[in-house]
């Protein structure tokens, strides 16, 4: 779906690689996302991002990362690493996705 891929290059763009930014996933094999705070970054730097609400009906249909679970609350590797006043129990709730192969 064109907004999926739309979502994805924004992604990448905003991202930064090894030291992810956006990516909440403690293992390497997946991709955590929230998307409020996907929303959050694009907007800081400028980036148009599909409505939030158009892409939460078709990212289930991600097929070049693909879609594993919605709405997951996880253990934040950005939030823990980036807060000084984060405690080890703070989680957000992500779209989890299969890192690409």
């Amino acid at each position: 779906h064109v907004l999926v891929q739309e979502f994805w290059e924004a992604f990448d763009y905003l991202d930064n690689g090894d030291m992810s930014i956006l990516n909440h996933s403690r293992d390497p094999s997946l991709i955590a996302v929230n998307l409020n705070h996907f929303l959050q970054v694009a907007t800081e730097k400028r980036q148009q991002v599909p409505p939030l609400r158009d892409l939460k009906k078709v990212l289930k249909t991600s097929a070049r990362r693909k879609f594993i679970e919605a709405n997951k609350p996880i253990y934040s590797l950005v939030r823990n690493t980036q807060s000084p006043i984060a405690t080890p129990a703070t989680t957000v709730r992500c779209w989890i996705f299969q890192r690409d192969k």
